[in-house]
């Protein structure tokens, strides 16, 4: 015999509990009110039964899908995976299903319009700079009718709700830690047009040395192709070549992990020739050859956030934008000057 389904009317008959409360839990409603005791117990007997929402019948009776699109620029960079981790904790425990669309993988900016249209999706959620999506193409797609939360970008605007990490004040304090170990001759990556949040931690970093009285016309600006590794390497190998600074503050993790590499080719010693910061604290910083001194962004935190101010613009509640503190930490790729 066929096993049957279980239903939220089964769940809340075990849960002792109204059928309204587990539907509000699961995320057919606004559950913010319910206790945490309570919402643990429905999720957990919900897991027990193995309960899976149908969204073939969800739309017919409401016109929702339960699906949110999740655009990043490139599934590859290891960057949003902490932030789509946040993004799954808060959606998926309330019946949504997750689309992902990489402008890389799944086709240029251009086509995100056309893809939109061919399929339906309850919400938006976009993730990072998205180079090749000027404001006014991200307010565009907004206009057809689709929440859209930003997550790692904010509108100049500030048009549509967003999540973003403090990028100046990560820059100030990359370049509060370095010019306090004794640090001058300083170089800081200039990451990629159309990343506007490596600006911010640019000029984070100079209206730090600017409180100091430090010169900020000293800072060597050098470029860097991509947030990847081996654009980091390239390009400090480049700086090097013509310049010897003391210090790098590199734009992520990926391309501080690159300048380590390209200081030791050069015959120099991290960190006593050259201490190296990065951004983002990710998986990889612990674990590099020396361990890594950098920012942290709270990229699952994000996540959450995101997606919570995404339930919030679907429930047609009005979304405020939020910015996270960052925070340095400290590891051996940085050390005060002899």
């Amino acid at each position: 015999m066929r096993r049957r389904h279980a239903t939220m009317k089964d769940i809340a008959r075990a849960a002792h509990v109204n059928q309204s409360t587990v539907s509000r839990v699961l995320g057919a409603g606004d559950g913010t009110s319910i206790s945490a005791e309570v919402r643990r117990r429905v999720l957990r007997i919900a897991r027990q039964m193995d309960y899976h929402h149908n969204p073939s019948a969800v739309a017919l009776r409401t016109g929702e899908t339960r699906t949110v699109m999740v655009v990043v620029s490139d599934m590859t960079d290891t960057y949003y995976a902490g932030i789509i981790s946040g993004v799954e904790e808060v959606l998926v425990a309330r019946g949504y299903s997750l689309v992902l669309h990489s402008l890389v993988q799944a086709g240029p900016p251009e086509d995100l319009p056309r893809f939109m249209r061919r399929y339906h999706f309850d919400g938006v959620l976009m993730l990072g700079a998205l180079p090749g999506l000027p404001d006014e193409s991200i307010t565009a797609l907004a206009g057809r009718g689709r929440p859209l939360v930003l997550i790692a970008r904010a509108l100049k605007s500030g048009a549509l709700p967003s999540v973003t990490a403090a990028n100046g004040e990560g820059g100030g304090l990359a370049a509060e830690h370095l010019c306090g170990l004794g640090h001058r001759r300083i170089a800081v990556m200039r990451g990629p047009r159309g990343w506007p949040d490596f600006n911010e931690r640019i000029a984070g970093f100079r209206a730090e040395m600017k409180r100091r009285g430090i010169d900020s016309r000293s800072l060597v600006l050098y470029p860097c192709a991509s947030r990847r590794s081996d654009s980091g390497f390239a390009a400090t190998k480049a700086l090097l070549a013509e310049s010897k600074p003391t210090a790098l503050f590199c734009i992520n993790d990926a391309t501080a992990i690159g300048a380590l590499r390209a200081v030791r080719e050069a015959g120099l010693r991290v960190p006593r020739d050259v201490s190296v910061v990065g951004f983002d604290d990710s998986e990889i910083a612990e674990y590099s050859s020396p361990p890594l001194t950098s920012i942290r962004q709270p990229r699952v935190q994000m996540g959450k956030e995101g997606a919570m101010l995404l339930m919030e613009a679907m429930q047609g509640r009005p979304a405020v934008s939020r910015v996270l503190d960052v925070e340095l930490v400290v590891r051996e790729s940085t050390c005060r000057l002899p």
